[in-house]
């Protein structure tokens, strides 16, 4: 019980802990927030992680100048980036291999893609596991 509440007593009171964590850290930081930014977008059990609103804490300790921007920014985009096409190849990977057992109709192929391009935009638990399901159907931009 209390490793539940200590982990709801950071996601409640993130700026705090993020900036203990900066002064505490110094320069690790930024791989601390990489590693989360890429497990939050890339691996499909991490949606939980606090990603939207970490990036909103690390945008304000950038504009109070525990951060630097120039480093924060282009860092954090590519563990996005990366993450996501991590997810993606996972679910080509796997979810080939389940669909193929499965014998899935071509039909539900064409209704999972749809749902893959079409669902996303909506929630940030959703958005981690549309790309995983965009690889397991393949999907190509």
């Amino acid at each position: 019980m209390e490793i539940l509440t200590a982990f709801l007593d950071i996601v409640l009171h993130l700026d705090a802990h993020l900036l203990a964590l900066v002064q505490e850290y110094g320069l690790w930081i930024y791989a601390i927030l990489f590693a989360i930014i890429f497990a939050e977008t890339g691996l499909v059990v991490a949606p939980f992680l606090p990603g939207d609103s970490l990036l909103f804490v690390i945008g304000a300790l950038c504009g109070m100048g525990s951060l630097e921007l120039q480093v924060a920014m282009p860092l954090l985009i590519l563990a996005a980036f990366m993450g996501d096409n991590t997810n993606y190849w996972i679910g080509r990977l796997l979810g080939l291999r389940l669909l193929n057992r499965a014998s899935m109709a071509s039909g539900a192929r064409t209704l999972l893609r749809a749902a893959a391009s079409s669902i996303a935009s909506g929630s940030p638990s959703r958005r981690t596991q549309i790309s995983a399901m965009a690889g397991a159907v393949a999907f190509v931009i």
